[in-house]
């Protein structure tokens, strides 16, 4: 401090400093729980100043505190007390981002059993550090080569695949790798543990040349490797240090790093290890893509079935022949007394309510509701065989006001009263038992009882029956809206109400004295009569505007309801198309949350199995992000394979289940994926998928791997 007072400019100069010892352990020890009131010593208050430089080795029996030692001095553990001074500062003071500096270039350490990324290159695990520091990689490329020319390793086995050195060569591009960043301290635990006589010499003879400029720590059962090569020998016994054997003075200077970061490389290592376990993991990344694919594609459509269902049936369900054909009732509340129930009478609008409707609504036409004479389940056969399940449907009239005739898609439409049209389910049923629809005759029978009640006591009521028998011709065939539609034939009103005005009443006109048809009889009947079906019909003119349906039957103050059985229709599957929208979205949440855990159980997975890489990594300095970040870009392909897989295939879906659904309910496009333009906005959908789903790949790849940060480095990498 005092000359960086003295002289401000070398203040970003690191001096030299031969006074301070590099690692120095203060009454160092490390201890275990083994009962309540047990521990277990494995270090005991061990004190030692190291050497700035020398090879020190480090002897005693097998659970005698020698790997406990080098952990502590490696940072791969912590001491219970005492004091471990690196470079003059006490460890216990560093944050997360010193250690990984210490990690990465002041340190190197060599394994037993190498611990090497057997899956890469011998060149990639030695400049691996250099990458860690940010390093390009054609600088990190030439120093590795420089070191292995300095150090005699042969260059040839740099290309090759870790897995397939020998076990001296893994050794030896182990002490590369320590060696590459050129560290202060080495540490090596049990190096010639694995290699034969021939191996061992020449990882010693190496690692001595190391130690004339570095402080090499080393343990080693091999007494006579030991004492060939050491300088310092520390002897310990059931975790105390016992004695220690100085073979000459081996202090030297420490230069400290600067603080200048290296140029970080555009090429990153993180990111080309990122894309290598991605090639790794085949079958893993196959099922993840496989599983997030089909919940965008699921998604995807489902969006597109909310976009497009709705518009689509409204659209649909205007196609419909009696669209127009409605009702219209007088309708009362009544309460029970002494209940919470409350009863609804419906009778016919009275004459005077009816004139008001033609008022108001000059465009519909109010006639007497004829269905108790001609009920949609009328009797119906075709050489007297009995057809069912058929509805008789009046139409107003056949003509070009009235009628959609581009629904007609067979045949040709009614010209006189004794032809009719069916819809397409009546066509498919006629097809089903072998007729041929067009021209087809079928008897009609309808058979009602009706009485009047004179209100005189010698003859209370006069009975009659209206027998209606008659033959029609099929002469075309309507494709329409097919949701909740039974088998039709549509007849012209007028047919009915032509037979209806001539035929004759003829018990009540012999007691009258006059003659009086059906159609008559109709008004003489109350309002609450079954025979005039509780309403009227309200036939609308113009079918070109069928939303204007919407204003007839919204609620009114006069007790007057208007119905639209086909309008019914369209509520009740436009109701089944939000319970269908809200269970697709749930859903598609429910998969996305499924798929996700499935590929943040396989990242997970995938960490698992890497488990010894990471720590390998961790203790060359490697970040808690970086090991993150590899994962992260493994994550990240896996979505941009299956994004490119959802947003190929979901159009080619799209079309193949519009199809099925047109052929089903006979609704077309219910489903419109809004790549385009969504909720006004241009290509809207597939940005925000994008976005959405890498929020998401984040948070499940840094909540799964960030338990990497809690690895154990002293476990994973103890020798085998």
């Amino acid at each position: 401090k005092l000359v960086n007072i003295i002289f401000p400019f070398l203040v970003k100069v690191r001096i030299p400093l031969s006074i301070m010892n590099i690692l120095k352990a203060v009454d160092v020890s490390r201890y275990y729980k083994i009962h309540k009131d047990k521990v277990f010593y494995a270090l005991k208050e061990f004190s030692f100043t190291f050497p700035n430089k020398g090879l020190v080795s480090i002897c005693g029996k097998s659970g005698s505190g020698k790997t406990t030692l080098l952990n502590l001095i490696s940072l791969v553990d912590k001491p219970n007390s005492g004091k471990i001074y690196l470079f003059g500062e006490d460890i216990k003071k560093w944050n997360k981002k010193r250690i990984n500096k210490f990690r990465n270039e002041e340190i190197g350490i060599i394994f037993q059993h190498y611990n090497l990324l057997e899956q890469e290159s011998a060149l990639f695990n030695i400049k691996l550090p250099l990458l860690i520091k940010g390093i390009s990689e054609a600088d990190a490329d030439k120093k590795v080569y420089s070191l292995c020319e300095e150090l005699s390793f042969d260059k040839q086995k740099l290309k090759e695949k870790v897995s397939n050195l020998s076990g001296g060569e893994k050794q030896r591009v182990g002490i590369l790798r320590a060696v590459i960043n050129s560290p202060k301290i080495i540490i090596a635990d049990e190096p010639t543990g694995a290699l034969d006589s021939l191996n061992s010499k020449k990882t010693m003879s190496l690692l001595k040349e190391i130690s004339r400029n570095t402080l090499v720590i080393m343990v080693s059962h091999n007494l006579e490797l030991v004492n060939e090569y050491s300088d310092v020998i520390l002897k310990i016994k059931d975790g105390c240090l016992c004695d220690v054997v100085q073979k000459e003075e081996t202090k030297g200077e420490v230069v400290l790093n600067n603080n200048k970061k290296p140029f970080l490389s555009k090429n990153s290592w993180v990111e080309k290890q990122g894309i290598k376990i991605f090639k790794r993991k085949t079958t893993k990344n196959i099922v993840s893509i496989i599983s997030l694919s089909f919940g965008l594609i699921l998604s995807i459509l489902s969006i597109g079935f909310k976009n497009g269902s709705t518009e689509a049936t409204i659209k649909t369900s205007y196609r419909q022949l009696d669209y127009g054909v409605m009702s219209v009732s007088h309708e009362e509340t009544k309460e029970v007394k002494g209940s919470k129930i409350s009863l609804i009478q419906e009778k016919c609008p009275s004459q005077n309510e009816i004139r008001y409707l033609k008022e108001e609504y000059p465009e519909l036409i109010f006639t007497p509701n004829l269905s108790y004479f001609f009920p949609r389940d009328i009797s119906l056969s075709i050489n007297e065989e009995a057809i069912e399940n058929i509805s008789y449907t009046p139409i107003y009239q056949f003509s070009d006001e009235f009628i959609d005739k581009t629904l007609l898609f067979l045949g040709k439409t009614p010209k006189n009263k004794q032809e009719v049209l069916i819809n397409k389910n009546a066509y498919n049923l006629f097809k089903k038992k072998n007729l041929e629809p067009l021209n087809l005759i079928i008897d009609i029978k309808s058979v009602k009882e009706l009485v009047f009640l004179t209100g005189k006591e010698e003859r209370e009521s006069i009975t009659d029956y209206f027998i209606y028998e008659d033959s029609v011709s099929i002469v075309g065939v309507v494709d329409d809206f097919s949701f909740l539609s039974t088998p039709k034939i549509y007849y012209s009103y007028f047919h009915s109400l032509d037979v209806i005005e001539n035929s004759i009443f003829q018990n009540l006109s012999t007691y009258l004295g006059e003659e009086i048809t059906y159609y008559d009889y109709l008004f003489m009947c109350s309002d609450d009569s079954p025979i005039k079906s509780y309403s009227y019909y309200a036939f609308k003119e113009n079918y070109l505007n069928p939303e204007d349906n919407l204003k007839y039957t919204s609620k009114r103050n006069d007790n007057l309801v208007f119905s639209s059985m086909g309008l019914e229709r369209k509520d009740a599957c436009l109701s089944l198309i939000d319970i269908s929208t809200t269970g697709m979205s749930v859903f598609s949440f429910i998969s996305i949350i499924g798929t996700m855990l499935i590929v943040g159980i396989l990242s997970f997975s995938s960490y698992m199995e890497d488990k010894k890489d990471i720590a390998i990594m961790f203790s060359l300095g490697s970040k808690s992000d970086d090991i993150i970040s590899i994962y992260l870009i493994n994550n990240l392909l896996i979505s941009l394979i299956s994004m490119i897989v959802a947003f190929l295939s979901t159009p080619i879906l799209e079309k193949l289940i519009n199809n099925i659904l047109s052929r089903i309910c006979g609704i077309s496009n219910m489903i419109n994926i809004p790549f385009m333009s969504y909720l006004n906005r241009p290509f809207f959908l597939p940005i925000i998928i994008v976005l959405i789903l890498i929020i998401i790949i984040f948070l499940v790849t840094y909540f799964t791997i960030s338990g990497s940060n809690h690895i154990s480095l002293k476990e994973v990498l103890k020798s085998e």
